[in-house]
């Protein structure tokens, strides 16, 4: 009687599982990497079994890449049971394929793309730079709790704040810079019972790709170039409890030592400021002139003292739905032409 007992508790947890049907909300904004490429993107998703679509709409948000921007919403589904990638715009009225198989075969081109270009001497010049001009402490990393609670779009949320701080000596001035690597989250105690779905289809898709689950689109890139400050953040990030509703994520770095790097170069810089100011202020004469000369000297101090700003991105989970999905949704309309 015990063991049907057992039996009957697998099956009835397993269900959820075996007739999986999900959909949500999620949207992403970011400034973009090393100040390029900002963008803001809103994604709904459904799942149901082994058949995912997503449809996003994606907008760059800078002045001259917004131009580039894709029109309409862009369509994926993803089929673990064909092992294909469907993607489509409902303007065309046409779709492309790709199997997995081509796509493992592209991802690997990329890879090997990137190595050999990272043998080049001028790849990565400003990371080498970076390197070459400092000599770093170990980082400091600190988890807290902070205790302030929010409801983000119905969801009770418990606030965590991971800083990774790291100081460098810059070697040529002395001077000390400060990179500070930070993430602010927004938690719910556990993953919703949907979201698991989700977490367990990308694992699915991640294993038939053979790509490494830790790897984290668009942030890559910054991680490996910065190893020994976002190692220990990912390490206390596993420490948290919950599940992320929202999460805010930025890289900064001040720039005390270009600073020095400037006064250094001779006293000429100041004496033609100071020209330029006294000129301002003689030429506009009385209190306009001066009110000028001011603001002017402030926002150049402002920008001399400002941070770069090296990587940000916020992330936001909007609304989750355990429901039936129609199954149409996960196959290409037959009016769809194959663009080949």
């Amino acid at each position: 009687m015990k063991k049907w007992y057992i039996l009957f508790l697998l099956i009835i947890t397993a269900v959820p599982y075996i007739m999986a049907q999900v959909d949500y909300e999620s949207a992403v904004t970011s400034n973009g990497l090393y100040g390029s490429g900002a963008f803001t993107s809103s994604m709904v998703t459904y799942i149901q079994g082994d058949a995912r679509r997503t449809e996003t709409n994606f907008q760059f948000t800078g002045s001259l890449m917004k131009h580039l921007s894709p029109k309409g919403t862009q369509i994926e589904i993803t089929r673990l049971d064909k092992k294909v990638f469907w993607r489509f715009n409902e303007k065309d009225k046409k779709y492309t394929e790709m199997t997995f198989a081509e796509y493992k075969e592209m991802l690997e081109k990329g890879q090997a793309d990137l190595a050999s270009m990272s043998q080049s001497p001028s790849d990565n010049a400003q990371q080498e730079k970076t390197e070459s001009e400092y000599e770093w402490q170990e980082p400091k990393v600190e988890v807290k709790k902070t205790g302030d609670k929010q409801n983000l779009n119905g969801f009770n949320c418990d606030n965590y704040l991971l800083t990774v701080t790291t100081i460098g000596k810059h070697k040529q001035t002395g001077v000390l810079d400060t990179m500070l690597y930070k993430t602010d989250l927004w938690n719910i105690p556990s993953m919703p019972n949907a979201m698991k779905i989700a977490a367990e289809f990308d694992q699915k898709l991640l294993a038939e790709l053979g790509i490494n689950p830790s790897a984290i689109p668009g942030f890559s890139q910054l991680a490996a170039q910065f190893k020994e400050q976002t190692e220990p953040m990912m390490q206390e990030l596993k420490k948290i409890e919950g599940y992320p509703i929202k999460t805010d994520m930025s890289f900064i770095m001040t720039t005390h030592a270009m600073q020095a790097q400037q006064a250094q170069s001779g006293e000429a810089q100041k004496e033609d400021k100071q020209v330029a100011l006294d000129d301002l202020k003689g030429s506009l004469g009385g209190m306009l002139g001066k009110k000028l000369a001011k603001k002017a000297t402030e926002n150049a101090e402002k920008k001399k003292s400002s941070a770069k700003e090296l990587y940000q991105a916020t992330s936001e989970v909007k609304a989750i739905h355990a429901k039936d999905v129609d199954a149409a949704l996960f196959e290409v309309p037959a009016n769809y032409k194959l663009k080949k």
